[in-house]
């Protein structure tokens, strides 16, 4: 069975449970909760099945994106140190002025051999 195969039977499943005239929430007009959660758990694996298709078709078409977004920042700060030392140099995960440098999960842009 897989995903949507699934999520079509908890459709099915929360179906028979509105139409059963034996249930008192049916009776009383009340919102089933259970009905509700299997209605919603099956359209979520409907979505995940839908992304993992899609990024299955990416990988193999080649277009894997990458991420542009810094996933931190470099703060220079000068400090005179005891040892002469001028520079230190902290990271953190938010841009806290306008001089700090980005970090990223791959090189910027690609280098060609002289420029390595």
């Amino acid at each position: 069975m897989n995903a949507n195969e699934l999520a079509e039977a908890m459709e099915i499943r929360a179906s028979i449970r509105r139409k059963a005239t034996s249930r008192k929430s049916v009776t009383e007009g009340a919102n089933d909760r259970l009905a509700d959660q299997l209605e919603q758990a099956a359209t979520m694996l409907r979505q995940q099945q839908a992304e993992i298709e899609a990024l299955k078709q990416s990988k193999s078409d080649g277009n894997n994106k990458v991420n542009t977004e810094p996933v931190a920042w470099m703060q220079s700060k000068t400090t005179e140190l005891p040892d002469g030392c001028e520079c230190m140099q902290s990271v953190s995960f938010f841009k806290a002025n306008d001089n700090d440098i980005p970090l990223y999960t791959h090189p910027a842009k690609d280098l060609t051999d002289e420029e390595v």
